[in-house]
Formats: structure tokens, C-alpha cells, sequence
């Protein structure tokens, strides 16, 4: 594939929250639409088409047929996939933040509130692979962050939570 932002973005993105079935169709189903919107637009420029929203009751959606790139992913080493990355490490971290990352909340007087002013963006993965692929990267990047390993990975099926015996890991990056 041709490095570019939108590459760089939508392949965070589905190494974060998507996946790339045996059709090499992406699939990306979110909560948030923004994400969604998001994704579609870098997926679409990508491909030079049209990408598509869909709503569901499991979020939304974006589903297109992108040729190889299944096959060109599994062949990837983590040094080939920094190569392809240089110049667009902070749109792969974006891509991936947006898929995995989340705001830390604060309680005050009782009441959990998003505190902006003294906020953290956390990611949370059970691959230390792709943990170690962007801790690279944020380096690269210049952007401090910690990484702590934060027990078990936990899967929501509906109702009923499943403990899988994988290390979960965290990377936080603290605002100034």
C-alpha cells in the first residue's frame, strides 16, 4: 500500500477496534458515529470510493471490500510496518487512540466527572505487541507516557463478562 495519512489512520483504527475478514473486507463496528464518520471518510479516500455509515443496535458500522490487505498485513514484521509508517506515526496513533483510547474520569464530592483541565488518555490492549508498536511510535513522537500492566483482559458477551488469561496493558499519556 501507498503510505499516506488516511492509510496510516485506518490501519490504527483496525488494529485498534476493526477487522479484516477472510473476503478482505474491513469491518468496523462502533458506539461512537463520530469514529465512524471518521474512519469512513480516511477508508474512502483510501480506496477513491464512497464509504457508507450503517446503523445497528451493536453501533456503527463501515464495511468495504479493500483487496489485499489482509494478506499484506499478515506478511508485516513490526520493523516493516514502522517503515511504512514514517511520516504518519501520529495519524496511526490517532487511528488506534480513537479505536482503543479513552478519557480517565475523576470522582469528585461522590459524582465521576470528566475533568478536562486534569485529564489522561488511556489505552487499554491485551496484544503487547501492537502495546509496544505504539509506545514506539510515541516516542518517536516525543510524547510521554507510562505503561502499566492492569490485570486481566475482560470481553463483554452481552450481560456476562469473561475473564481471558491475557495480561491487560495500559499506556497513559498526562496532560501537561
Amino acid at each position: 500500500p501507498f503510505p499516506s495519512k488516511d492509510f496510516a489512520y485506518v490501519l490504527g483504527a483496525v488494529l485498534g477496534d476493526g477487522h479484516i475478514d477472510k473476503e478482505d473486507t474491513v469491518v468496523l463496528v462502533v458506539k461512537d458515529r463520530d469514529f465512524a464518520e471518521a474512519f469512513s471518510k480516511c477508508l474512502g479516500r483510501l480506496l477513491n470510493t464512497q464509504c457508507n455509515v450503517s446503523s445497528s443496535v451493536n453501533g456503527f458500522g463501515v464495511k468495504r471490500v479493500v483487496g489485499s490487505m489482509r494478506s499484506w498485513l499478515r506478511r508485516q514484521t513490526m520493523a516493516s510496518i514502522l517503515c511504512v509508517l514514517e511520516g504518519f506515526e501520529a495519524d496511526f496513533v490517532a487511528g488506534f487512540f480513537d479505536a482503543e483510547g479513552s478519557v480517565s474520569w475523576s470522582t469528585k464530592q461522590g459524582v465521576r466527572v470528566l475533568s478536562l483541565r486534569h485529564s489522561d488518555l488511556c489505552l487499554s490492549s491485551s496484544n503487547p505487541v501492537l502495546v509496544l508498536l505504539v509506545r514506539r511510535l510515541l516516542m518517536k513522537l516525543g510524547i510521554e507516557h507510562k505503561l502499566a500492566q492492569r490485570g486481566w483482559s475482560v470481553r463483554d458477551w452481552g450481560n456476562q463478562y469473561a475473564s481471558i488469561c491475557k495480561p491487560s496493558y495500559q499506556i497513559w499519556i498526562q496532560k501537561r
